[in-house]
């Protein structure tokens, strides 16, 4: 799969965990981890996809990143030794969505396909996962279309509370 990229604001973060000399892109969040550090932020897994010369997507690998980090590490955002300057080019689409409780509801592909459902729904050929039955949870929107909003759960997170990281910060440790 080859991706188009766009130039953004330089973002710089000095996470030695992130200093990966390849092109990579955020591709995917894993599990929030506790920090060893009483009362210090807690990380969580990010999982990347490099990137080569000719913007096709290779393999996919994890780090772990404070989780006041997830307000630059944006899925879709490349990093290159620790530095952003560019983030793939999505087709841009405004969602009509309702929080009424007939609309919307958490699942995760693991228990999507473990439960009565018995499919992933992000297929692999759509979005390939590091795990295909992947264990984290997505908010999962009905659209007018008979489509479905997959969100997942800390992207919403992270978007939800703002741009404060103090604030991520004291509700994911203190909670």
């Amino acid at each position: 799969m080859r991706v188009s990229l766009q130039k953004t604001k330089t973002f710089c973060l000095e996470d030695t965990s992130l200093k990966d000399a390849s092109k990579s892109v955020v591709w995917w969040y894993g599990p929030v981890l506790k920090n060893s550090r009483a009362h210090s932020v807690p990380k969580i897994v990010v999982f990347f996809r490099r990137i080569n010369d000719k913007g096709e997507l290779g393999g996919i690998f994890q780090r772990e990143a404070a989780l006041t980090h997830l307000g630059l590490l944006r899925i879709g955002s490349v990093w290159h030794n620790g530095m952003s300057n560019t983030k793939i080019k999505y087709k841009k689409e405004t969602f009509a969505i309702s929080f009424n409780d007939d609309f919307w509801e958490i699942l995760s592909p693991h228990n999507s396909v473990q439960g009565s459902k018995g499919c992933n729904p992000i297929p692999s050929v759509d979005y390939r996962l590091a795990y295909p039955f992947d264990k984290n949870y997505l908010l999962s929107f009905q659209l007018n279309d008979d489509r479905r909003l997959l969100i997942p759960c800390i992207e919403f997170y992270a978007r939800y509370y703002g741009h404060s990281s103090e604030i991520k910060r004291v509700l994911a440790t203190y909670l």
